[in-house]
């Protein structure tokens, strides 16, 4: 399988494999005979439209659409930062080990407090943004450790957050994520409460055992069959996170089964572990590891079962997970307001302070200044990156390491989520040629095109 840039300036791909070949933009992909994308690339090349008329209105067309993605890109990282939703994060605590916990703090942070202040200040502007903007205010604890391990400050968040958006006189949704290592008090408060709650699981007992150790000695699968029993009475939505590893990746499907069966959870989304961890915990070969992702979403498609994976995702333009770029006030358990995932690093480039909450006033200040920058170098797409049909929906690596402009191409998420992007493109390529060829009206012929311009389902 292969895919390279068709267009010198604009984001549009020849991929082909075997006998399917198709042109694709960020969202879109269109079924084409092989020749043609040669056809297109000697037309862009030139920088002139020549041979039979339909490939001359091919290209227009084509080109309209890419133009069209690319300033939606543009404005994307030009948009006002109005955040509508707030993640707090509690101090570090966690009862498990996990070889690959990317969240675990460097150096001890027993001591550290939720400061109260600086969260009800950031809600209160989340809320009055929501009021603005008509959106329901979202609240999201998650990716700090076990919240569930600090229960006196997740009831006051819960509560602090539901306050604020009464008086914003908005709508109130939020999640969790949890290792479900919870009483059956807890996990019923925990399914009443929230509207969606994600469980980590990454398989039958002797994997999340071995891979999801308790500190204590305990065994982490024990208890959560109980759990997510407990959470589905409630009206959160459920579904389970499975971190990928070298433990697991060559058992998936049998994962997804098991935690279908023995969870009674049936929406199940895939993450490759994050770096840094030990390298025992990466699969090796990164293809390996998205042919094995690959092969678990279809089984689950065969067995109703959803099946997701976290990256690509095709149907959305996005860039590194900076919270300056998707409209999330990432709240530190200091009370700072942070641009990165891993929170406020000096070794990471764009690990910012964005935000403070001023003690004198009361009020949440962001820094404008700041973020415009750092979506302004969110914008600029680094030269590794320019041929890649990933080019405007990839974490640019992210978090694995910082968003910087020698991203190597031969970096392992980048492998793997172009091996994904690859696939999926193929895949509806091939699916929309089967279609045409039984001559059923969902791909469009015309005089113009060789086939419709697909945009992309969502999700895919």
């Amino acid at each position: 399988m292969s895919h390279w840039r068709l267009h010198p300036e604009l984001p549009i791909f020849g991929v082909e494999k075997g006998d399917v070949a198709a042109v694709y933009m960020p969202g879109h992909v269109m079924p084409v005979p092989h020749e043609r994308l040669h056809q297109l690339h000697a037309i862009w090349a030139e920088n002139a439209l020549y041979g039979e008329r339909q490939c001359q209105d091919t290209a227009r067309q084509l080109v309209s659409v890419a133009t069209g993605v690319k300033e939606s890109w543009s404005r994307l990282h030009r948009e006002d930062f109005s955040p509508v939703c707030l993640n707090l994060m509690l101090p570090y605590s966690c009862g498990l080990s996990c070889g690959y916990c990317y969240a675990r703090p460097r150096v001890s942070r027993e001591s550290e407090v939720l400061n109260r202040a600086a969260a009800t200040a950031a809600a209160r502007l989340v809320a009055a943004n929501c009021a603005r903007l008509g959106v329901p205010f979202q609240m999201d604890i998650q990716g700090a450790g076990e919240p569930t391990c600090l229960w006196d400050d997740l009831q006051w968040c819960v509560e602090m957050a539901k306050a604020e958006a009464r008086g914003a006189q908005v709508a109130w949704s939020s999640h969790l994520s949890t290792n479900g290592q919870v009483d059956a008090a807890q996990a019923g408060w925990i399914g009443r409460t929230f509207s969606h709650v994600t469980l980590s699981c990454d398989g039958p007992p002797d994997i999340q055992d071995a891979c999801r150790p308790r500190r204590d000695g305990g065994s982490s699968s024990a208890g959560l069959a109980a759990a997510a029993a407990k959470l589905s009475l409630g009206k959160a939505a459920l579904d389970a996170r499975v971190t990928v590893t070298a433990t697991n990746n060559h058992r998936l499907n049998e994962v997804i089964q098991y935690i279908a069966a023995s969870l009674g959870i049936r929406s199940i989304r895939l993450e490759p572990a994050f770096a840094p961890v030990s390298a025992g915990d990466i699969v090796s070969d990164p293809e390996v590891a998205a042919a094995s992702c690959l092969r678990a979403c279809e089984t689950g498609r065969q067995q109703g079962i959803e099946v997701t994976l976290a990256s690509p995702h095709l149907t959305e333009l996005h860039g590194a997970y900076c919270q300056a770029l998707r409209g999330i006030l990432r709240i530190m358990p200091d009370g700072k307001a942070a641009n990165c995932i891993h929170g406020v690093c000096q070794e990471l480039e764009y690990a910012a302070v964005i935000g403070r909450h001023d003690a004198a006033t009361g009020a949440y200040l962001l820094d404008r200044e700041g973020i415009g920058r750092l979506r302004r170098q969110a914008e600029h797409i680094p030269m590794a990156c320019r041929d890649c049909l990933n080019v405007f929906h990839c974490s640019r690596c992210c978090p694995d390491r910082c968003r910087l402009p020698d991203v190597p191409a031969t970096h392992w998420r980048c492998r793997f989520q172009k091996f994904v992007a690859e696939y999926w493109i193929m895949a509806l390529a091939r699916q929309a040629s089967d279609v045409s060829q039984s001559g059923d009206a969902g791909v469009e012929f015309n005089s113009q095109l060789e086939a419709e311009i697909r945009e992309l389902p969502d999700p895919l």
